[in-house]
């Protein structure tokens, strides 16, 4: 009873949170594919899934059918947070004022290095 239960949490998890659930769809694609096989005699099922899935989305008579496929739209229905957030709306003021300031270019130079650096990699020293 107790692997009953654990399997049937993580098949209810499995469907809710990840895309799994559109293989709950796959009679839909053979029931979609036996009325195109009707319509051109000679369709296999790899044309079938290149025609739907390869070719993107064209607008033809039966776009509504085909949008039904698995794998054909992406419902999302989990949330990325836990918890809605309201986040504070940042406005910046309409006119900005800009007062130019004199940069001062430091070049490299010997005189900037600390005596202390250039010991840095030396072994320690027992005072």
């Amino acid at each position: 009873m107790k692997n009953f239960f654990s399997i049937l949490i993580l098949c209810c998890y499995f469907f809710s949170a990840t895309e799994a659930r559109e293989l709950l769809k796959l009679p839909l694609l053979f029931e979609h594919f036996a009325e195109h096989k009707k319509l051109k005699g000679t369709m296999g099922m790899w044309e079938f899934l290149c025609i739907h899935y390869a070719h993107g989305n064209p607008r033809d008579a039966d776009y509504d059918k085909d949008m039904k496929l698995p794998f054909k739209t992406c419902s999302c229905s989990h949330f990325d947070k836990p918890f809605n957030v309201i986040e504070a709306e940042c406005k910046l003021p309409s006119i900005l004022n800009f007062e130019y300031r004199a940069f001062l270019n430091y070049a490299y130079s010997d005189l900037t290095l600390s005596r202390d650096l250039d010991c840095i990699w030396q072994p320690p020293k027992c005072c």
